[in-house]
């Protein structure tokens, strides 16, 4: 009875193990909006909140991933008053699908008012696992890596779970030898963390790439961000990152 209840106990641990390569994670994305203020604009405060945050789902397979926005009522706490001028703070309509098995990724990215369709292959950054350090995030033992990203001057902390065997995560975090269920960006500047997960394979029809807008290459796409800045003289308030 022992031996059997041992295989049993064995046999349900394997088809855990096995679920967890494909499901939904939802996460929370909150950003210190103040912190990213350039020193010459610190008036913006009484403009904007100082917090924004926001919630994303990541589906996923071991052959792809979907990366998007949820889409919640608005909400007080996205609105601020501010020089007479009512602001809202949006997480956006971008949507990042990876293929993992062909290496290839589709992102749709809304810039100064225009959507565009990012097709390029993958990339890895450059990460630096740290094999000491581990952490815990939703029960899961996470191990550590850096992303020291000196184009945009940020130092990125991600930890990622060996157990959950895809190489993806929220945003541009992924390529780590598991999924990435916490992002730190800047010691609490903005901090990305995973809430609640769901095992059961996503719908067919909910893990298509996005479509629509005009299709450019990463370069492309980066060369088009960095002309607008430059007309705006600078990034004159908040950071928009590039990848």
């Amino acid at each position: 009875m022992k031996i059997l209840f041992t295989m049993l106990f064995c046999l349900l641990t394997a088809l855990t193990w096995a679920q967890q390569n494909q499901g939904t994670l939802v996460y929370e994305f909150k950003a210190n909006l103040h912190r990213q203020l350039p020193p010459d604009n610190q008036d913006m405060k009484a403009m904007i909140p100082e917090f924004r945050t926001s919630r994303f789902q990541l589906l996923f397979t071991p052959q792809a991933s979907l990366y998007k926005a949820i889409e919640e009522e608005e909400d007080e706490e996205d609105m601020h008053q501010g020089g007479g001028m009512r602001i809202r703070i949006s997480a956006g309509s971008d949507e990042i699908y990876r293929d993992l098995a062909n290496r290839r990724r589709i992102e749709k990215r809304e810039f100064m008012g225009e959507e565009y369709l990012i097709d390029d292959t993958l990339k890895t950054a450059p990460w630096k696992l740290n094999a000491t350090e581990r952490k815990t995030v939703m029960g899961f033992d996470c191990m550590k890596a850096v992303w020291s990203d000196t184009t945009n001057k940020r130092e990125i902390v991600a930890w990622f779970a060996p157990t959950i065997p895809v190489p993806s995560g929220p945003d541009i975090y992924t390529s780590l030898p598991g999924m990435v269920l916490e992002v730190d960006i800047n010691n609490g500047e903005t901090v990305i963390r995973a809430q609640t997960a769901e095992w059961k394979t996503p719908a067919e029809k909910a893990m298509k790439a996005p479509k629509g807008g005009k299709i450019v290459t990463a370069e492309a796409y980066r060369a088009i961000v960095d002309e607008q800045l430059k007309k705006m003289g600078g990034r004159g308030g908040i950071r928009i990152m590039r990848n």
